[in-house]
């Protein structure tokens, strides 16, 4: 299962992302595919705007730490759960997001 942890105050604060959806073979699993393009497109965007937002990449997690007072970073990042959530009503056996 792909794990996300979102914290949110105003704006996104923090998210984790971690695990293997389990869908299929890695390699073959459209949930872990889905969820890596979005993480990495939204990732590589951030850094391009700005260096505030501390993101960092394991094995098999990825964190994004934000302090930036950015509107489009916090735009990003909104975004970025979004498009997490609607993975997790197609697939609700292999995605778990919670908002702490």
């Amino acid at each position: 299962m792909v794990n996300v942890e979102v914290q949110r105050f105003k704006n996104v604060d923090y998210i984790s992302v971690s695990g293997h959806s389990g869908f299929a073979d890695s390699g073959e699993d459209i949930v872990c595919a889905g969820v890596s393009a979005l993480v990495f497109t939204i990732a590589n965007k951030v850094m391009t705007i700005s260096k505030e937002c501390l993101i960092s990449q394991g094995e098999n997690d990825f964190t994004f730490t934000n302090s930036c007072k950015d509107d489009k970073v916090n735009l990003l990042l909104d975004t970025l759960v979004d498009g997490l959530i609607a993975i997790e009503e197609e697939y609700p056996k292999n995605i778990k997001i919670v908002e702490v």
